[in-house]
């Protein structure tokens, strides 16, 4: 009797300290999804994504100038102006480039998007990834 007493009060207490809703599923608005574009850096911001992956291509980007709010952006890049930063400054006009970002799932909304991070390949020999060690020239 006194185990059942004890087994009782610990569901009580647990089911106290899940939050409300924790087992039910969430809105599916409240999903994001990460949007990988390729394109040419415009400046100011605007990237004229080539290519991308399936978000990208559902939302219709590829092809156009989509703008992105790089302010909080990770920046990947060579320090070009040697102010030993690398920041959206050091990117030039023209550069490819691939953008990051974390977006609703569907319809990402209007822009500027916010992205993660920027990455420039105009130092790049190849387009792929720098994880590729294949070794196929």
């Amino acid at each position: 009797m006194k185990l059942t007493k004890i087994a009782g009060a610990c569901l009580g207490a647990l089911a106290l300290a899940l939050p409300a809703g924790a087992g039910a599923d969430s809105d599916k608005k409240d999903h994001v999804k990460t949007y990988n574009a390729k394109g040419i850096y415009a400046g100011e911001g605007v990237v004229t994504v080539e290519k991308g992956n399936a978000a990208v291509k559902k939302a219709g980007w590829k092809g156009q100038d989509i703008t992105f709010d790089f302010s909080q952006a990770e920046i990947r890049t060579e320090d070009n102006n040697a102010d030993e930063q690398e920041t959206l400054e050091d990117v030039a006009v023209g550069s490819p480039v691939r953008v990051k970002a974390r977006l609703p799932k569907g319809d990402p909304g209007a822009g500027p998007y916010v992205a993660q991070r920027l990455d420039d390949k105009s130092g790049d020999s190849d387009d792929d990834d720098e994880d590729d060690d294949t070794g196929i020239s």
